[in-house]
């Protein structure tokens, strides 16, 4: 039995139709009624609570052999949130894995931890990991660059959104950011080979990206090309951004929200570190435009 925590989300949905397809058997913890899961498949079932009830986290462990963690909390206007979801709901998964013998733990983490400049997401998921790291657990530790895919409502399902419907792409900044995005597909496919292979991935943090580094600027013009279209840009400097952020969280908890998620913004998530690339998941994955070009097509 594989638990898989967060399976409503993004990678979680994508994760559990991959193993139920393998004829896995896949409990899915899941916070609100999971609507892409299909749950008359013979191989899925289903426990829906929070990660922060001991009393849930227990009766989910309970005779699972491997266990992937992806729930997690990005932003909230109460910062507590991200904290206890991510912090102490590991905690709680870590101890339950313990006590019922769990033999792996996959826990998915963030390019962001070793950002120059974290933001509360980021802090957060440096905590869980040092919290699994210190475990006693058999754990991989995957940290993803930004993830694209069917299903995504991020940073390149925002960009894909805009090139097709407005005459003129608004960037933050000088637009020069790099990226380093990997496609569902191949997170998910790491995710398997991982739990198929214990002895290989024991006791390793592993970043998940893609084989090209981009721009903010060159990313439209990718998704552009791939469209069909030729897109003006703009470019809204920071300063502004900042400004307006900062007038807006006088009146409202979401101003401090954007602020704390603007923080990581000017800064490349990519890995050029040669003491770094060695820790680069060891998958072929698929080119930028083609892992695009499939997406934009479905």
């Amino acid at each position: 039995m594989i638990l898989v925590t967060g399976a409503a989300g993004f990678v979680g949905y994508h994760l559990v139709n991959a193993l139920a397809g393998q004829q896995k058997r896949v409990r899915c913890l899941v916070r609100n009624e999971p609507a892409k899961i299909n749950i008359c498949d013979k191989h899925i079932e289903v426990i829906q609570g929070d990660i922060r009830d001991k009393k849930v986290i227990d009766s989910a462990v309970k005779g699972a052999r491997q266990v992937v963690h992806l729930a997690a909390v990005i932003q909230s206007p109460d910062p507590e949130v991200v904290c206890q979801v991510n912090v102490e709901g590991t905690r709680n998964l870590v101890e339950s894995s313990r006590q019922y013998g769990v033999e792996q733990f996959v826990f998915f983490s963030t390019l962001n931890t070793v950002l120059p400049v974290k933001n509360r997401y980021s802090k957060s998921k440096e905590k869980a990991e040092d919290i699994v790291r210190k475990s006693g657990l058999n754990f991989t530790i995957l940290r993803p660059s930004v993830i694209y895919g069917n299903g995504d409502d991020g940073t390149i399902a925002r960009l894909v959104h805009a090139v097709k419907n407005r005459k003129i792409i608004y960037l933050l900044g000088n637009g020069k950011y790099k990226l380093q995005p990997v496609y569902i597909d191949d997170v998910i496919k790491a995710i398997c080979e991982t739990l198929n292979n214990l002895c290989q991935f024991k006791d390793r943090t592993l970043f998940l990206v893609g084989k090209e580094i981009v721009s903010y600027t060159g990313l439209v013009d990718v998704i552009s090309e791939i469209i069909g279209v030729k897109k003006y840009k703009c470019y809204i400097p920071l300063s502004v951004i900042d400004i307006i952020i900062k007038v807006f969280s006088l009146f409202s908890k979401k101003g401090i929200q954007l602020e704390d998620k603007l923080k990581t913004y000017p800064h490349d998530k990519i890995i050029v570190d040669k003491l770094l690339q060695k820790d680069i998941f060891p998958l072929q994955v698929a080119p930028l435009k083609e892992g695009l070009s499939r997406y934009i097509a479905n």
